[in-house]
């Protein structure tokens, strides 16, 4: 959206003339706008300061002015991950982790990178702890106000309501579930939401929900069955994408080495936007959100092989190797390099997901016409 639009809808906003539509699009240019410029805060006064100069710029736009921006001293560990940020007063309002993962990676969040190699999904708290999932046993994890957090099995986590007729906690009592390369796992919000969470992959979310709306964000991919509940929509973020969920079952793969973030709608039905478009899918469709063009496309899929990392198997359908052994790399946490001219042919394909890394390239290779070369985690491609 240009100025002009933007000042049009401004002026729609402040006369209460906006619709529903209109709303969720101004507030997801102004998240993406205030996440370009990389707020960070130390304090509540440098957030109070940031959200005053947050509002002023919303008035200096209203009139065309030239806006400056001045950065606040660096952030503590706790201050993004349960912070709001205001505009124009206390109507128009979004958490500061809406739009892009950097946001939400405080500094006792580990890069997935760092503890990839750990193989164990990490678990990170709103007061700064960290679990490693595989280290503890099975059983309550861990007690919020009326929620406890139960460990089932080896990739299994569920929020569960202690008590009926009580209020569940606070909004803003953050939870990270990292999960790294070579694993999923599966969550159980406190609402009843099941997610199922592919490898490389990290979600960040409420310990409860008690807003207007249930809001998550995710980097990477996983597969949502949301509870319905009318009152309280469904919201995902995902890389400047927003995906308006009405209870209803969908995949979501927004990696950050992709230049997309992928929305398959199984059943139901969702909105998917970025901040200059808007498209409601149908059951069977996909929403392709090119990040860097802002365009998204739309087009008809078989649900079932977007699904069949879920399932337990890669499914390769006319893709060229670099798209397989990107997918590869994050299932088997491996590294990939290329000698000599990368082949431009496309493959396709079915393969289990529990069989080793070198069945797999074996596999490709009678099918390909390319050759590989294992050393140590690191597999080179030759055409």
């Amino acid at each position: 959206m240009d100025k002009e639009q933007i000042n049009k809808l401004l002026e729609r906003y402040l006369n209460g003339l906006c619709t529903e539509e209109e709303k969720q699009l101004l507030e997801l240019w102004f998240t993406q706008r205030a996440a370009n410029e990389h707020w960070e805060w130390e304090s509540q006064e440098d957030h109070l300061a940031t959200a005053n100069q947050i509002r002023s710029h919303f008035q200096q736009v209203m009139k065309g002015a030239a806006v400056t921006y001045s950065r606040p001293q660096r952030f503590k560990p706790l201050a993004i991950a349960a912070s709001f940020l205001f505009l124009v007063g206390t109507a128009l309002c979004f958490y500061f982790f809406d739009v892009q993962k950097d946001d939400l990676r405080v500094e006792r969040f580990q890069p997935m990178e760092q503890y990839a190699l750990k193989e164990t999904a990490l678990l990170a708290f709103a007061d700064g702890s960290q679990v490693l999932l595989d280290t503890v046993a099975d059983g309550i994890l861990h007690e919020f106000d009326h929620v406890v957090l139960r460990k089932v099995g080896q990739n299994e986590l569920r929020y569960e309501v202690k008590s009926e007729g009580h209020s569940i906690g606070v909004q803003d009592e953050l939870n990270q579930l990292i999960i790294p390369k070579g694993r999923d796992f599966k969550l159980t919000l406190v609402d009843g939401t099941q997610i199922w969470i592919n490898a490389a992959s990290s979600l960040t979310y409420p310990a409860s929900f008690t807003g207007k709306e249930r809001k998550i964000s995710l980097n990477g991919e996983a597969y949502f069955e949301v509870a319905k509940n009318k009152s309280q929509p469904f919201k995902v973020m995902a890389r400047h994408t927003a995906i308006y969920v009405m209870g209803t079952s969908f995949n979501v793969s927004a990696y950050d080495d992709e230049d997309r973030v992928v929305t398959t709608l199984a059943e139901g039905k969702v909105q998917v936007a970025n901040p200059f478009k808007k498209m409601e899918l149908a059951p069977s469709q996909q929403a392709i959100n090119y990040v860097a063009k802002n365009e998204i496309d739309l087009c008809n899929v078989e649900v079932d092989s977007v699904l069949a990392w879920k399932n337990g198997y890669f499914v390769f359908e006319n893709q060229d190797i670099t798209a397989i052994m990107k997918n590869i790399s994050r299932w088997y946490n491996i590294e990939v390099s290329y000698q000599g001219p990368v082949s431009k042919r496309r493959f396709g394909g079915t393969f289990s997901r529990t069989k080793s890394i070198v069945e797999l390239l074996n596999y490709l290779e009678s099918i390909g016409g390319i050759r590989f070369k294992q050393e140590g985690r690191r597999i080179i491609v030759m055409s």
